[in-house]
C-alpha cells in the first residue's frame, strides 16, 4: 500500500512558537503517523538544556510512530561518558518509554519497508579533516542490504551519500548540513557545519541511479545562529505501490 511518513532533522533544541506549538500544528497538519528524525534534534554541549525539545518529542509521540536515528550530536554525548555522564542515556530512555524507537546500526520495518539507522564514527565529522568512508565499514555496522525490501538509509552526514549507494539502499536520508547555512540560487549551500564549500549535497533531492537521496535542510541552528535563503523545513515523503 501507499505509504507517508515525515522527516525532522537538525532541530538543536529551537521552538517555533510557545511549547513548540507551531511546529506542532505544522507536522499534525500533514495528517502522517509515521516520522523518521535524521538526527541533531538537540545540542551536544555541555550546558545545553534539552528539555524543550523532550518536552517536543514526548507530544509528538502521543500520535506518531517515530523513528530516531542518532546525529553527530546524539552521538557524541553517548560516547563521551566522562564529558556527559548519562545525560543522553537519560534522554533516550525517556523517549523510549513513550514510544520512540531508536535505530542504532538496527533496522525497523514497515510491511516491506526496511528503515536502517546508521551511526558513523565521530572522526567522520571533523571540521577540515576529509576521512574515507568505505562500504566495508558501514557493512561492519549494519551488515548487509536485503533487497526483498525497499530499504530506506537514514544516515545523518550527507557527505557520503555516494558510498551509501554503495550499500545499494532505494533511498537515503541526511541532515547535518542546515541547508548549507545560506543558500544561491542554482548554486544551493554555501558552506557545511564542516566547513566544505558548496557542498555536493547540501538540501533536497538527488535522483542518482536507482538511488532517490533526500537531504534535510533542518528546522534549527546552533552555533551559527545564521539560516540566509534557507528555511527551516518538515519534508513528507510519500512512497505509492506500483
Amino acid at each position: 500500500k501507499d505509504v507517508e511518513f515525515l522527516i525532522l532533522s537538525d532541530l538543536h533544541d529551537n521552538t517555533y512558537g510557545a511549547n513548540n506549538s507551531k511546529l506542532l500544528d505544522c507536522i499534525n497538519a500533514a495528517s502522517v503517523s509515521d516520522i523518521i528524525i535524521a538526527g541533531d534534534m538537540i545540542t551536544g554541549k555541555k550546558k545545553s538544556d534539552w528539555s524543550k525539545t523532550v518536552d517536543f518529542m514526548l507530544k509528538l509521540a502521543e500520535n506518531h510512530r517515530i523513528y530516531y536515528v542518532n546525529g553527530n550530536h546524539e552521538y557524541r554525548t553517548k560516547i563521551f561518558f566522562d564529558e556527559y555522564g548519562n545525560k543522553y542515556y537519560d534522554y533516550k530512555s525517556i523517549l523510549e518509554n513513550a514510544g520512540i524507537i531508536f535505530l542504532e546500526n538496527q533496522s525497523a520495518d514497515i510491511g516491506n519497508i526496511r528503515i536502517t539507522g546508521l551511526e558513523i564514527d565521530k572522526r567522520f565529522y571533523k571540521k577540515f579533516k576529509r576521512y574515507t568512508l568505505s562500504i566495508e565499514e558501514i557493512e561492519n555496522s549494519i551488515g548487509k542490504c536485503d533487497e526483498s525490501f525497499y530499504n530506506i538509509l537514514v544516515a545523518h552526514n550527507p557527505r557520503y551519500i555516494d558510498v551509501y549507494k554503495k550499500w545499494n539502499p532505494d533511498m537515503t536520508v541526511s541532515g547535518h548540513f542546515h541547508g548549507g547555512i545560506a543558500r544561491l540560487p542554482r548554486i544551493g549551500g554555501v558552506i557545511s557545519p564542516q566547513f566544505d564549500l558548496f557542498p555536493k549535497y547540501s538540501g533536497g533531492i538527488y535522483r542518482l541511479g536507482k538511488l532517490i537521496a533526500i537531504v534535510s535542510k533542518g528546522l534549527g541552528t546552533h552555533s551559527i545562529k545564521v539560516r540566509l535563503f534557507n528555511k527551516p523545513e518538515v519534508i513528507k515523503i510519500k512512497l505509492q505501490k506500483y
